[in-house]
């Protein structure tokens, strides 16, 4: 039988978050870590199946993610892959971009510049549903998400890293 979940390795976890959506931030999976749970695209082309992704960030030690005067009430999404570097003191620094909404009292602004994502961690991992869903409008509905790999099912892969 083939495992629901997969692990991202290479290029496939720096790609993972263009175009993706981040429907969760979770603290409560490992303990100082953060994990971006996403809706991800199988391709870059429009209107592709989405999957369910988990990014890990282990041994956190900061976080900058700039959303001043945004609205997020489908959460937000990502435009660029991950870049990472050497941060000294045993940690590397994540970074990506997202789009945050933002607006001048109830009427969106034409204005979107990107918010660049920095993450400090000591690690990064990711595991990825093998099933997708069709995209829709504000990404894939909870249901379906966790239908396409269970919150166990991620952990458990990521565990096995």
């Amino acid at each position: 039988m083939t495992s629901p979940v997969y692990r991202l390795e290479g290029e496939s976890l720096s790609a993972v978050t263009v175009d993706a959506r981040v429907a969760a931030i979770r603290w409560d999976v490992v303990p100082w870590g953060l994990v971006l749970d996403l809706d991800a695209p199988l391709s870059g082309a429009p209107q592709a199946p989405m999957r369910r992704v988990w990014l890990l960030f282990s041994g956190v030690s900061e976080v900058s993610w700039p959303i001043e005067e945004a609205r997020l009430p489908n959460g937000c999404w990502l435009t660029s892959g991950i870049a990472s570097a050497d941060a000294g003191g045993g940690f590397r620094e994540y970074r990506f971009t997202s789009l945050l909404p933002r607006f001048a009292g109830d009427v969106l602004s034409s204005e979107q510049p990107p918010g660049v994502v920095v993450i400090r961690a000591q690690r990064l991992d990711g595991v990825a549903s093998n099933k997708a869903h069709p995209a829709e409008e504000h990404g894939v509905p909870w249901g379906e998400r966790t239908r396409l790999a269970s919150d166990e099912e991620l952990a458990s892969a990521l565990e096995a890293t």
